[in-house]
């Protein structure tokens, strides 16, 4: 009895994402006279050879810094060569994200399924108004670990929630000639606003048919000088 061993070799290489899962082979063994058929079924197993990849290398949303804790604000989206949708059951391919920077008090976080970036701590745009995130799709199968990192840019927009702050007096008096030009000025109002507002004067109460606010000053009304000839004091409050 004579034995040979045969050996079935590739004859090109396989890709389990873009080729098939599964061969079927019959080799046909004969000596000139007689023959025998061997049926070989292959199955084609996954290799994490492939790292995750964004779809984007940045991203960039918008949030206002009143809303809701677990509101959504941008999705990171990456794939993995090694995922099939019709024959991947296992790890491989599968991606998980996470947020690697940038990600000061933890404001922000991610699911690490989706990839949708949300709000999760107190935002005030008058403080930190845009924040940049390094975002991460992580793939660990089989003793392998592929990532890759992207960049995030998120821009946190204001509401007008201060009041305004004024470094000059609140209360204050001034004495004046009955004989002073209309628009004398009788006080200057030095105000801002956190939020980005002009400030407003207004004349809310008091004997304001005297007096007027003109931009930042506050000033001698042109109308009723001479009512001054009877009434030397005089009581006003400005909003």
């Amino acid at each position: 009895m004579f034995l040979e061993f045969v050996v079935l070799c590739l004859a090109d290489l396989l890709d389990y994402e873009s080729s098939n899962q599964d061969y079927s082979v019959v080799i046909t063994v004969s000596d000139g006279t007689f023959s025998t058929t061997i049926d070989v079924d292959i199955a084609v197993t996954d290799v994490n050879d492939g790292p995750p990849v964004f779809s984007s290398a940045t991203y960039s949303g918008s949030i206002s810094e009143t809303a809701v804790i677990g509101a959504s604000i941008v999705t990171v989206t990456a794939t993995d060569p090694d995922y099939d949708p019709l024959y991947n059951t296992g790890s491989n391919g599968v991606v998980v994200y996470s947020i690697q920077a940038g990600n000061t008090d933890n404001k922000f976080m991610i699911d690490p399924g989706t990839g949708v970036i949300s709000k999760a701590g107190i935002l005030d745009a008058d403080t930190t108004s845009t924040y940049t995130l390094t975002v991460r799709a992580k793939q660990v199968a089989n003793g392998a670990t592929n990532f890759h990192d992207a960049t995030v840019t998120i821009t946190v927009t204001g509401a007008n929630d201060n009041d305004p702050a004024c470094t000059s007096a609140m209360a204050f008096s001034e004495t004046m000639s009955e004989s002073a030009a209309a628009n004398h000025v009788l006080f200057s109002f030095v105000c801002s606003d956190a939020d980005g507002q002009t400030p407003i004067y207004t004349l809310t109460s008091g004997d304001a048919t005297y007096f007027q606010i003109t931009g930042t000053d506050l000033t001698v009304s042109h109308i009723c000088l001479h009512n001054f000839l009877f009434k030397t004091l005089f009581s006003i409050y400005l909003n």
